[in-house]
């Protein structure tokens, strides 16, 4: 039986390349679930009173980081969800926005002033300052957090139906 030469550098390294590549493939490439989570709940009031509805979103201020949100009930307790299988929230410094839970609607409909359809209480309207350009912070630690937001404020008027105190 011929003897066959050994391999050449070029395709010694090719194999090496060759084995890593399928040990990676087998064990799955070293990937797991996703980033580190920790659990987030928290209650949001506005005056002192229970934000009923508001939607708090957290936004990690990591460059590789995801948002996690969450919604009030009666009692104004949130509990954040990351994706829709997994609770919580990625490790570290997050903006936090808070914003009322009212349905858009059209310019013709009026605002519900009580209750749903569904028997659920109205959503407490949130002042502007803690949405979008929300200067609220929290920092998720590893673990369960507990992490409260006392609001303050009051809901702007939209100037439709405000007077004009300019003129007389």
């Amino acid at each position: 039986m011929p003897t066959l030469p050994p391999p050449s550098p070029r395709n010694q390294y090719s194999l090496a390349l060759l084995a890593g590549l399928s040990a990676n493939l087998l064990t799955g490439c070293g990937y797991d679930d996703g980033p580190e989570l920790a659990q987030v709940i928290g209650t949001i009031t506005l005056n002192d009173q229970p934000a009923v509805g508001a939607e708090v979103t957290f936004v990690s201020t990591r460059p590789d980081g995801s948002t996690s949100h969450g919604k009030t009930d009666a009692a104004g307790h949130y509990k954040l969800k990351f994706t829709r299988d997994k609770w919580g929230a990625m490790l570290g410094d997050h903006i936090v926005k808070i914003e009322s839970g009212e349905k858009r609607r059209s310019s013709d409909e009026a605002p519900k002033d009580s209750a749903d359809d569904a028997g659920e209480p109205a959503p407490t309207p949130i002042p502007r300052l803690y949405g979008q350009k929300s200067k609220l912070t929290a920092t998720v630690k590893a673990g369960s957090n507990v992490i409260d937001f006392p609001l303050t404020g009051q809901v702007a008027n939209s100037g439709k139906n405000s007077t004009n105190r300019g003129q007389r």
